[in-house]
């Protein structure tokens, strides 16, 4: 009997891992490129130089290899619960942007767990869009997709110390933002989200 399609590709677990061996890769490189230079190279500031910016590319490489599984793992866990609750809905996953926290204070919906680039979840569901947030058992709040009003907009959202293209819907009463990841690649991340929610991506992104 054929394994059912995984409705959210952080459910293969395999190709997580080997994600997370690549970057620990990209981050040992060229830590052992530094020491190797330092060991046989040739004396001088500019071998200085390189070495200084290889250990600080490796650290940095390490730190993102070490963060990206929890958040990875944050994100799975809210796949999980979504569809265990509704095995037919389509999933939406990413992170917070900083207006997500003032839409659902605006809702008065609990704020725990929705700070700036947190990991959040869309369940895409026939006629609605829950938004489930880290540790919920269900929906934080939910949007209407027969609504009239409804829109989804393309564009930069505030993200940590930076923007990042991402999404804004809205139903004419409630509202989310959500800054798409479940793809390689910004661009392919937020047409996956489009295509979940049922929108032509050609209407908001330009070839």
């Amino acid at each position: 009997m054929t394994a059912p399609r995984a409705r959210h590709h952080l459910l293969s677990k395999r190709a997580e891992r080997r994600s997370h061996l690549a970057k620990v890769a990209l981050g040992v490189t060229p830590l052992a490129a530094a020491l190797l230079v330092r060991a046989f190279g040739a004396e001088g500031q500019a071998i200085d130089v390189l070495v200084t910016v290889a250990v600080s590319w490796a650290l940095i490489a390490i730190v993102i290899a070490l963060v990206l599984p929890m958040m990875n793992r944050r994100r799975r866990v809210l796949a999980e619960r979504i569809l265990a609750a509704h095995p037919d809905a389509d999933v939406v996953t990413g992170f917070a942007s900083k207006g997500t926290r003032d839409h659902a204070r605006a809702l008065g919906v609990n704020l725990v767990g929705l700070n700036n680039g947190a990991a959040i979840a869309l369940g895409v569901r026939p006629g609605l869009i829950e938004v489930w947030g880290t540790g919920d058992t269900e929906p934080r709040w939910v949007l209407d997709r027969r609504s009239s009003a409804l829109q989804v907009e393309v564009e930069r959202l505030p993200h940590l110390d930076r923007t990042l293209l991402g999404i804004r819907v809205t139903d004419g009463h409630a509202s989310v933002e959500l800054i798409p990841a479940d793809r390689a690649g910004r661009i392919a991340a937020v047409e996956a989200a489009l295509d979940a929610l049922g929108v032509d991506r050609n209407d908001h992104i330009t070839p």
